[in-house]
């Protein structure tokens, strides 16, 4: 049965591509296409590079011309998540457009933060981060543009919430969408282990549209089983269910309150949940009084209390319809496993939106694994099972292991990447000058895992060893120096690891002599006049103009390589 759905995902995604393709580059006609898309960033750099990016697309004719883009920034000051990003861009939005916002289509793609699980997309941003379908150049902005073409007709005038990070393949001909207000919601058919990492709505087992009943954000299972969630259709799907969130519409009644309510908050001091805060306490057979509006949140405050408590409170009654789509899927590429999973392994996800091994690529024949993914890279050298490898330089003496993700890498010397390697170059500002940075990571290592004191080093790990071994083998000294802001812990993320080089080669060739020397247990001479920044520091030092010209000038030159 999954071969027979997949099969007809395939068929629709195709048909949503040839039909968005045809978009670019044209002006559209009236309801065809969203009036405004708006992308969120955590900060004025990021906002920049998004804005950067978005001007090349626009410049390559990339859009459907006549489309309003915006990026917001956060404001400065304390984290508002996705939530706050959320309000400021519809309090931000009223003063652009006031009135006229009530005939506009709006997708806003919530593309905030920075990505811990998955580092190579966290410098440009998971939104920009390249798709190996074929010669077209993909990139996900493109591919959600293309999977909501048919929701401008679908939805009235308002506003289309969504993610950066996550890909919905549907297939809805036989669906119609009638005016409703409030909130809208796509549900997907999932398993129940992936109900605990997101949102899972109750509903009745009536076909179409219906009011939801709960909505649970990041239940339990038996959080799932006893508020009724669970489903079972033996004809179809003889496996238990849930219906799992992904994007949503905000009618513009509903817009109106949370502009209200970001009004009533501002400043806005903490961070608020897009899903959790805002849906938790519409259904109706909601009881606020139970509500648990600090579950899953680690850090909890009096301020935060009261915040999630008044976004429910003024958000009370507000409609939640839930279309469940039974004939869909929902991808989440939010991590390096689940990147590496979807683009190398997992045949359905790479037949319904038409992966390929080799995209706008070079590369000898027979040295690419198939079930490996070359995009926009010239490789000599070879590529082992499962593994990706994108804007990169590799000469014919450069072995990729398997289950590597590569990116912007130029090796030319001779050099065999172990299994289960991450690196990734990204060009720094130093001293007005411009130098490169190669992470380097284990495919599992946790970047996220923190410790409070330098007695709990030990508990990190790095290329399956003890931090703490590491750091002997690369001559480095264990001290509060060897982080950035140590006050907020001692991480992967914040550790001074990685050394700054003049240029790639060297500092591709340099990380992996540094990976080569923890996997062996061999100590290895790096010069210790170099300085060393940290994945925190690479963010606040990234030069994404000079690494945007190293792929367009890669790009062009494959021009005339790719067959």
């Amino acid at each position: 049965m999954d071969g027979d759905l997949s099969s007809l995902l395939t068929a629709a995604t195709a048909r949503k591509l040839k039909k968005y393709d045809s978009l670019r580059g044209c002006r559209f006609t009236r309801g065809q296409f969203w009036d405004v898309v708006v992308l969120t960033a955590s900060d004025e750099k990021q906002a920049e590079c998004y804005k950067h990016q978005m001007e090349v697309k626009r410049k390559r004719q990339e859009f459907p011309l006549g489309v309003s883009f915006h990026v917001f920034a956060d404001p400065p000051g304390p984290k508002i998540g996705d939530g706050g990003s959320v309000l400021f861009t519809l309090s931000e939005l009223d003063k652009l457009y006031g009135k006229q916002l009530e005939s506009k289509h709006i997708l806003l793609i919530i593309a905030g933060g920075y990505s811990q699980r998955l580092p190579s997309a966290t410098v440009l941003g998971k939104l920009f981060m390249a798709l190996p379908m074929g010669e077209r150049a993909y990139q996900m902005l493109d591919l959600k543009l293309a999977m909501y073409i048919e929701f401008p007709l679908w939805f009235g005038p308002g506003v289309f919430v969504s993610c950066s990070d996550d890909i919905e393949v549907y297939d809805a001909s036989q669906l119609t969408m009638p005016g409703a207000n409030g909130i809208v919601a796509l549900a997907h058919p999932s398993p129940l282990h992936v109900g605990t990492m997101h949102g899972v709505y109750v509903l009745n087992r009536d076909a179409g549209m219906q009011v939801c009943k709960r909505f649970l954000h990041k239940p339990t299972i038996d959080e799932m089983h006893k508020a009724g969630a669970v489903l079972q259709d033996l004809t179809s799907n003889p496996d238990e269910f849930v219906y799992t969130d992904s994007v949503y519409h905000i009618s513009l009644s509903t817009s109106k309150t949370l502009k209200m309510i970001y009004a009533q908050l501002n400043p806005l001091d903490c961070e608020v949940d897009a899903y959790g805060d805002f849906l938790q306490g519409l259904g109706t057979e909601v009881d606020l009084g139970d509500m648990k509006v600090t579950k899953n949140i680690s850090r909890v405050s009096d301020r935060l209390i009261q915040v999630k408590k008044h976004i429910l409170c003024c958000l009370k009654g507000t409609p939640l319809h839930v279309l469940p789509l039974d004939r869909s899927k929902f991808y989440h590429l939010g991590t390096l496993h689940e990147y590496l999973y979807h683009f190398t392994r997992d045949d359905n996800f790479r037949n319904e939106l038409g992966i390929v091994s080799n995209s706008f690529s070079s590369s000898k024949p027979d040295t690419v694994a198939q079930s490996s993914c070359v995009i926009h890279s010239l490789v000599n050298g070879s590529v082992k099972t499962g593994s990706v490898v994108e804007y990169s330089i590799l000469g014919q003496e450069v072995v990729v292991g398997e289950n590597c993700v590569i990116s912007g890498i130029s090796l030319n010397e001779r050099a065999i990447i172990p299994n289960n390697t991450f690196l990734h170059t990204v060009s720094v500002s130093k001293n007005e000058t411009s130098a490169f940075v190669t992470i380097f990571l284990g495919i599992s290592d946790d970047v996220k895992k923190s410790v409070s004191s330098l007695q709990e080093f030990s508990a990190l790990t790095m290329l399956g060893r003890a931090l703490s071994f590491n750091l002997q083998i690369w001559n480095l000294d264990l001290s509060d120096d060897l982080f950035t802001n140590p006050g907020c812990g001692r991480s992967l993320w914040n550790a001074r690891l990685f050394p700054m080089c003049e240029t790639m080669e060297l500092s591709a060739a340099t990380s992996l002599k540094m990976v080569a020397a923890a996997c062996e247990g061999k100590k290895v001479d790096i010069c210790r006049d170099w300085e060393h920044l940290s994945l925190a520091d690479v963010l606040q030092r990234k030069d994404d103009k000079m690494m945007l010209a190293h792929r367009e000038q890669l790009v062009e030159a494959l021009g005339t390589k790719v067959v």
